[in-house]
């Protein structure tokens, strides 16, 4: 028989029946934050210490998406970290011993209309960097915006009890909860004002949790039949993977202190009169 570690087992088990309803145990890490720790870990590298630069572009290159997401992700690096990109870039990235870099980002920008650039200001104080083309809208063609809902704004579709509304121009906006999203990045407000919101920090409440099933299958998986998240199935499941079955009671083991049960009531012998 395998050797399984039934501690280890059990408490994996006793989460399951611990967990509130609507409990995610394990969330996927959000990977904006993380891209963002891994950029400001190379940013904030000192003079003697040598800054990945094509790990910097590495990640970048993976909000190229569209002129949208690539905002995203500088509008949330600034939030978390209280410092503009652009303002640290230029600290790390030299036209003249980084032109690989430079030139590997471009090449990824520009299917999005943009360029990295980064040189000397035009007082010749300091060295400065931008991204040219940034602010230029992508496209105004509602019909190429409306493609968004299924990348940068895709969050919006997916929530419970998201509905459509179809709009003049003939896209879609989605209410969720009392409050419109539209394919521009920008949301209407229950009071009816309006701000910008992001997949990226939109929508952050937890998940339905799916634990039931999955503790069902496993259950099931070691013979148990029609199981339920209560202790009775968890005791069930430690016994299938001890490789044994409860042992049934006896007389001896329902007794006080392991004493036969008849000794209890004993019959006294008949008296001579």
């Amino acid at each position: 028989m395998k050797n399984i570690n039934i501690t280890e087992q059990l408490n994996k088990f006793k989460n399951l029946i611990n967990a509130k309803s609507g409990e995610v145990i394990s969330e996927q890490v959000n990977n904006i934050n993380t891209d963002i720790e891994s950029v400001k870990k190379e940013m904030t590298k000192g003079a003697l210490v040598n800054t990945d630069e094509q790990k910097v572009v590495d990640v970048l290159k993976k909000y190229t998406k569209d002129k949208t997401t690539f905002q995203n992700f500088l509008n949330q690096y600034k939030t978390i970290t209280g410092t503009e990109l652009t303002d640290v870039l230029p600290d790390h990235f030299q036209s003249a011993t980084d032109k690989a870099e430079i030139t590997d980002l471009n090449s990824a920008l520009s299917k999005i209309g943009i360029t990295f650039e980064v040189g000397v200001s035009p007082d010749r104080s300091k060295y400065v960097a931008s991204f040219k083309g940034l602010n230029t809208p992508a496209s105004t063609d509602p019909m190429t915006r409306e493609q968004l809902w299924k990348t940068t704004f895709i969050c919006a579709t997916q929530q419970p009890g998201a509905k459509a509304y179809k709009l003049k121009d003939g896209t879609t906006a989605y209410n969720v909860g009392g409050i419109f999203y539209y394919n521009n990045g920008r949301k209407k407000l229950a009071n009816g004002t309006m701000s910008n919101y992001s997949c990226a920090t939109e929508f952050k409440t937890k998940q339905k949790s799916n634990l039931g099933p999955k503790f069902a299958k496993s259950a099931q998986s070691l013979g148990i039949q029609n199981p339920k998240m209560n202790v009775e199935t968890l005791q069930k499941i430690l016994a299938a993977l001890e490789g044994s079955t409860p042992k049934p009671k006896t007389a001896l083991d329902s007794s006080p202190q392991g004493v036969p049960a008849d000794a209890l009531n004993p019959q006294l012998p008949p008296t001579n009169n």
